[in-house]
């Protein structure tokens, strides 16, 4: 009996399992598949186009590098708001004089307009530009007579960078397809498919030594592939081959069943063999509030926070 490349349960691997085992063939093929290469030249650079083209769309649907950025300079504003808070507050515990009058005006302000560092992104972003404009023109004054301008400009300062940085995420997420990393790999297997079926036809009418060693190291990941994705030894059939009961082609089962994240995104399409991690939704890092409570939900402790970064 000639040899022959096994089936692979390509449609229960992660996207980065998918990823992983292709480029492995094509390594392969580069490193001991010479035969393969000659013989299926067309069907080798199809199957390399394909995998280049499913790199990059598996890039486009993870996390954006952006968010811990994001993250940073809403915390950083945040601390600067709650120490500004404190700072004027400081000042109403004066008997009498100018700045007890200008620490009063500043924290009616601040009462106002009820921030709350806990609220979404850009709600808080919205906010913070409206209170900042106040603090240059309103209450230029008060705010230079307390010395408070350097808590000012750095509010402004943290709170513009989360705007520019929400702004480029998202432009970068406008750029993701929904659904493209599921065609791209129904398009890889398509031609790897192709292509293996070309290779055993051709162990079985030509001299099957010219493709053993490719295939040899092909199987041996095959049988590591499946048996990571089955949870079982490895030796149950994959899902391309024929099942007993025709009725139970599509409803695997107990081991059979593919796993999926549930925190991961939806961008197969409602395929869950097709995962595609990392892509969440980072619109909103943090829950709404109702601006009365405090307390509740977000990153900021809006007047709490003990360690406060140097205002420089």
């Amino acid at each position: 009996m000639a040899i022959e490349i096994k089936s692979a349960y390509l449609d229960r691997q992660t996207n980065y399992d998918h990823f992983e085992y292709i480029s492995y063939v094509v390594r392969r093929i580069d490193a001991v598949g010479e035969a393969v290469s000659t013989r299926f030249p067309d069907e080798v650079a199809a199957l390399k186009t394909a995998l280049q083209e499913e790199d990059e769309v598996i890039v486009l649907s993870q996390k954006s590098a952006l968010t811990d950025q994001i993250a940073h300079y809403d915390a950083l504003r945040d601390s600067y708001v709650s120490g500004y808070k404190k700072f004027v507050k400081s000042f109403l515990s004066m008997p009498e004089g100018e700045e007890l009058t200008a620490a009063k005006k500043l924290d009616q302000h601040i009462t106002d307009f009820k921030i709350n560092t806990k609220y979404a992104l850009d709600r808080e972003t919205g906010m913070l530009t409206n209170f900042t404009s106040d603090l240059e023109t309103k209450y230029a004054a008060e705010i230079e007579l307390l010395g408070a301008t350097m808590f000012a400009n750095k509010i402004k300062e943290a709170n513009e960078k989360v705007r520019e940085l929400l702004e480029q995420r998202d432009h970068e997420k406008s750029q993701y397809v929904k659904g493209a990393t599921e065609a791209a790999r129904k398009k890889t297997d398509e031609v790897y498919e192709d292509l293996v079926k070309k290779i055993n036809a051709a162990c079985i009418l030509e001299d099957e030594t010219d493709y053993s060693a490719f295939i040899k190291d092909v199987n041996e990941r095959i049988e590591r592939l499946n048996k990571n994705s089955s949870g079982s030894s490895g030796d149950k059939k994959p899902t391309t081959d024929k099942p007993a009961n025709p009725d139970d082609s599509e409803t695997p089962s107990g081991d059979d069943q593919p796993t999926t994240d549930p925190d991961e995104d939806d961008g197969n399409d409602g395929q869950p063999s097709v995962v595609d991690p990392g892509h969440e939704d980072e619109d909103d890092d943090r829950p709404v509030t109702d601006p009365d409570e405090e307390g509740e939900g977000g990153t900021g402790n809006d007047d709490g926070e003990e360690n406060l970064p140097p205002v420089q």
